[in-house]
């Protein structure tokens, strides 16, 4: 990966930390159509959003290490950063790219990244930093088995599929880049999809997945982690990223935001309009 090379530059990034079998798996059908540039969290970072640390946790961070993994036979240079996934583009792009990457994936995520629970993601955190930057971006997340989700029985092989869509996709953005300066996107694919599997344009659901569930009396002095459950009677909307996976087994693409404000129609607004009335 050179300063002057003619190939493409893919920054390749997820929150599962830089062993993920499915950021490797990802590398491998990439490499094929781009030069691979590899910046992903020394350790686990689901659920941490686009959340960067402030204070004396800052100062005790951004350390990088260079890593070679054996990918389809070939080395591959991978850096682990001990960062969160949103900082490991920053580091990516200001320190490490040898040139200014054509585009960023982050994943693949071990489950799905739909409906309201989208704010908690890493993997997306990682995919609006990118955009930030003015890189298209893709944030590619697999629905996934009980047992792959949290023992990786599958391996590797859990993500062929989501690999060869997602290079499928960067092919597309490569060879015709969008005008837009803030270009991010949110793939879900379904289990057992394959470079066949229908694609749908979508909306992000209103409703949540996924929902916590209360737990018994406790000791407060122990640790702690609350556990959540699938949402069993949720009636999905059609056109949304929940229905597409869910209900439709296609692959989702949302259009991003950097926005969180909100549209007017979601909410009364004589009930805003109260609060910016002099007493």
């Amino acid at each position: 990966m050179s300063q002057d090379s003619d190939k493409p530059l893919v920054l390749l990034t997820n929150d599962d930390g830089y062993e993920s079998p499915a950021l490797l798996e990802l590398a491998k059908h990439i490499s094929q159509i781009a030069d691979v540039l590899i910046v992903a969290p020394v350790e686990h970072y689901s659920g941490i959003a686009r959340g960067i640390p402030f204070g004396e946790k800052a100062r005790k961070t951004g350390t990088i290490n260079k890593h070679v993994f054996e990918v389809d036979d070939r080395k591959q240079i991978v850096y682990s950063a001990d960062a969160t996934p949103a900082l490991c583009v920053v580091h990516a792009v200001l320190e490490i790219a040898p040139r200014k990457p054509d585009l960023c994936i982050s994943g693949i995520n071990y489950g799905e990244n739909v409906g309201r629970a989208l704010n908690y993601s890493g993997t997306i955190g990682a995919a609006i930093e990118a955009a930030d930057f003015s890189i298209p971006s893709i944030a590619i997340s697999q629905q996934l088995t009980y047992d792959d989700m949290f023992y990786m029985e599958g391996g590797s092989k859990a993500f062929e599929s989501a690999a060869r869509i997602a290079t499928v996709l960067a092919q597309k953005i490569l060879s015709d880049p969008p005008s837009e300066e803030f270009f991010c996107i949110n793939v879900n694919i379904p289990h057992g999809a394959t470079v066949e599997t229908p694609r749908e344009i979508t909306s992000q659901a209103h409703i949540n997945r996924w929902q916590w569930v209360r737990p018994t009396k406790r000791d407060f002095t122990q640790h702690f982690s609350f556990e959540y459950e699938e949402v069993s009677d949720a009636e999905w909307i059609p056109g949304t990223d929940a229905h597409a996976l869910v209900v439709n087994k296609h692959v989702s693409m949302t259009p991003i935001s950097w926005s969180i404000d909100a549209n007017s129609d979601e909410y009364d607004m004589l009930s805003l309009e109260k609060l910016s009335v002099s007493e």
